[in-house]
């Protein structure tokens, strides 16, 4: 990867986390619950998925919490996402 291909790399995955966050803020605590259509995923509990993974590449380390509900997980990187998942489930969309 080139210098100028990294500095627009990073710069587009900037831009994503910053309109990512103005998203969020801009819900109401009924927007953040509303069901989406990943089985038993809101749209927080989408928004968790992607800070948990994000968190898990930059090297910040996966929660060491621990869902219960994992009758529906085909495999470990599923049951990564449901613990990333299921430790903000209790979270304020605020928060």
């Amino acid at each position: 990867m080139t210098t100028d291909n990294y500095k627009l790399t990073l710069q587009s995955l900037y831009e994503t986390w910053v309109a990512l966050a103005e998203f969020g803020a801009s819900l109401t605590e009924d927007q953040w619950k509303t069901p989406t259509k990943c089985p038993g995923w809101s749209v927080q509990d989408n928004l968790s998925h992607l800070i948990g993974t994000e968190r898990s590449l930059g090297g910040l380390g996966d929660t060491t919490h621990k869902a219960t509900n994992l009758e529906h997980v085909k495999n470990p990187i599923g049951e990564m996402n449901e613990h990333q998942v299921d430790a903000r489930r209790s979270l304020s969309g605020a928060a």
